[in-house]
């Protein structure tokens, strides 16, 4: 009577689903400790597409670096070095990345400019650092910028090692971070560390690895821009809060930004609006332009269990608001309870791992791992609904005052229709 539509999860990947890929190359000390991570972009495993824009790449890699994998699963303790080109250094959205865990690594195509030396400038008053890639000695069209980046990366490949000391003569000035790239074995690693280079990055010390994971495509265009468009209104966090409840994949990006060291601190959210509060709708509106320059032109199908996610948090929401037990704290954080209880096969994570990796209060890792607590007991009624155990349901209505069987077939199909209305 009262069981939900089933759905299997196995082979969705052509509906909503998408597997993600990044690779990371490692750079090392002179005792050859690894120190950061140079974030690769890759359309498939092992593979990178020449094709594929700049800015989409850099896009790609952050999203599934910071809002998919996991930043402490990719990068550890260690920072990482990130590609830009002059139109990512000049959005916004690279405002999204926390200073303290990266190294924007400014392409070999950029052109010094008064631009992009404003722009370099103002993003170091940030503090941000940044690297100046492939660096072949051409010392006159990198004059200023040499004198604002903090690591400057040598290609060494065939490069005779008079000409690489003489490179190195030219640009060494105190605070500067020189950086070997392309070492390829053990000769030239002793021969950069007796030139003075201070790390290394290349084959010979490992291949770049590509790490994989599923997860959920992104919404479309219009409902990104909508998030845009909202917050530089400076709409209400709830009102923001309300729209991303209908994008499951969004709100756990935002999530992980919140709590991944994306601020420089960790602390426990027990909702989506205490999580916005806490991000800023500056820093949320540069993530969600990171997912839109991500997927240029997307246009994605339904993802059915994203939309039984939504659907779940939208009812257990609901069932909170009629529980007379349940304070206004566990109403604003029923949504997430019953998103997240979904969320294990869509990314292919233990829940345990997702409530520590989103730094979920203890009371919703309560509710959702072991069920205790009035949202606990809640989620079990959901469950119990979706199973069609009509008898557990009849029992945990009680609970209810003024929920009857029929009503709560009613809450069923409203939230059904809600989910369906944003086509998540």
């Amino acid at each position: 009577m009262f069981s939900s539509t089933q759905i299997n999860v196995h082979g969705l990947d052509g509906y909503g689903f998408e597997t993600v890929y990044l690779a990371r190359q490692p750079i090392v000390d002179r005792q050859e400790h690894l120190q950061a991570y140079e974030l690769l972009f890759r359309s498939g495993a092992g593979a990178y597409d020449p094709t594929c824009e700049a800015t989409e790449a850099t896009a790609s890699v952050v999203r599934n670096a910071f809002y998919g994998l996991g930043v402490e699963s990719v990068l550890g303790s260690v920072k990482g070095f990130i590609n830009v080109d002059e139109q990512f250094l000049m959005s916004d959205a690279i405002e999204s990345l926390p200073p303290q865990q990266v190294v924007l690594e400014i392409l070999e195509t950029v052109v010094e400019s008064p631009r992009v030396l404003a722009r370099v400038r103002e993003l170091k008053s940030q503090g941000y650092t940044f690297a100046l890639d492939d660096y072949v000695g051409d010392q006159e069209r990198y004059a200023e910028l040499l004198l604002e980046v903090g690591i400057l990366k040598i290609d060494i490949l065939g490069m005779p090692l008079a000409t690489l000391g003489t490179v190195l003569h030219a640009v060494r000035r105190p605070g500067l971070i020189l950086l070997a790239e392309k070492v390829e074995s053990r000769e030239e690693f002793d021969a950069c560390c007796k030139l003075g280079f201070d790390l290394f990055q290349g084959y010979f010390f490992a291949k770049p690895q590509t790490l994989r994971s599923k997860q959920a495509a992104l919404p479309q265009h219009a409902d990104l821009l909508r998030l845009i468009r909202m917050t530089m209104q400076e709409a209400d966090f709830q009102e923001i809060a309300d729209v991303m409840k209908r994008l499951p994949a969004v709100t756990l990006g935002v999530l992980r930004a919140t709590n991944a060291g994306m601020n420089g601190l960790r602390r426990q959210v027990s909702s989506l609006k205490e999580a916005l509060m806490v991000i800023g709708q500056a820093r949320l509106r540069r993530i969600v332009q990171m997912m839109v320059f991500s997927k240029p032109g997307m246009q994605q199908k339904v993802n059915p269990l994203m939309l039984m996610a939504a659907t779940r948090g939208r009812l257990l929401e609901d069932l909170a608001n009629r529980h007379p037990g349940t304070t206004i704290e566990e109403q604003d954080c029923a949504y997430l309870v019953g998103m997240l209880s979904l969320i294990e096969p869509v990314i292919a994570q233990r829940l345990e791992d997702v409530c520590k990796d989103l730094g979920l209060s203890r009371e919703l890792e309560h509710a959702l791992i072991l069920r205790e607590g009035v949202l606990g007991r809640l989620l079990l009624l959901c469950e119990n609904a979706d199973a069609g155990a009509s008898e557990e349901v009849m029992r945990a209505l009680v609970e209810l005052p003024g929920v009857s069987g029929s009503e709560f077939i009613r809450m069923q199909m409203n939230a059904t229709a809600w989910a369906d209305s944003a086509a998540c």
